[in-house]
């Protein structure tokens, strides 16, 4: 027998909850927890040319998002110091992705901009600058651009619109102080749509299963994420 629909589409609620590193992220002395790219600070009015302290950093930093990418030749640059030609393209790349100055330096713009704490999914992959491919199919959300490019199930299955009575489970991997915000997340879901949510301790037909498991992210920090047991 063919499964359900709403079996078909059992939802992983993404709740990001950043939990602090060891390493990288322990409580200063004020109680905050440092950035992971705070030493892009001290970078601040680097230009073409210069060589500064760090500056490996950056390049990797670059790297990481798909702005930055040295050939065999040049390979060794990753690791210097120096603010080469292509780390200045690297930087108008960034510059102009989030609608600042293409300038080219590490201006107080680009160096607030980089230390925001943000996903670590790169923005250019394999030549495709993704933020700007979605100006004409994204939504635009303050300075970022957001577009899919990803898929949640195999055959990209429609939601029937008549299914909206829906049942949701902790896994028991759930965090117990994780419990009362996702249900007022649920409450506060259910008040503005026509869906309804109610608990239920069937893991196994449940339309929507949370569960929290730890995973690296990629941008420094270390997350407790959901993901499909």
């Amino acid at each position: 027998m063919a499964p359900k629909p709403s079996h078909l589409f059992s939802l992983i609620l993404l709740f990001l909850l950043p939990i602090s590193s060891q390493e990288t992220l322990s409580p200063s002395a004020s109680g905050q927890k440092p950035s992971p790219f705070g030493f892009i600070k001290d970078l601040q009015g680097s230009d073409k040319g210069d060589k500064v302290k760090g500056i490996h950093k950056l390049k990797k930093y670059l790297e990481q998002f798909g702005y930055l990418s040295y050939n065999s030749h040049s390979k060794g640059q990753i690791d210097d110091d120096y603010l080469d030609d292509l780390l200045q393209l690297a930087i108008k790349s960034y510059q102009t992705n989030y609608h600042l100055k293409a300038i080219g330096n590490l201006d107080s713009e680009i160096v607030t901009m980089m230390t925001i704490p943000h996903c670590g999914v790169a923005n250019v992959i394999s030549g495709t600058n993704w933020m700007q491919s979605s100006k004409n199919q994204g939504h635009r959300h303050g300075l970022l651009h957001t577009v899919s490019h990803y898929e949640l199930f195999p055959g990209s299955p429609k939601w029937e619109g008549s299914n909206v009575n829906l049942t949701n489970t902790f896994l028991p991997v759930t965090p117990a102080n994780a419990k009362i915000p996702v249900s007022k997340a649920f409450d506060k879901w259910a008040s503005a749509t026509s869906f309804t949510f109610a608990q239920t301790q069937d893991y196994r037909n449940a339309n929507l299963m949370v569960g929290f498991y730890w995973l690296f992210h990629g941008d420094g920090n270390r997350l407790m994420a959901p993901v499909e047991p």
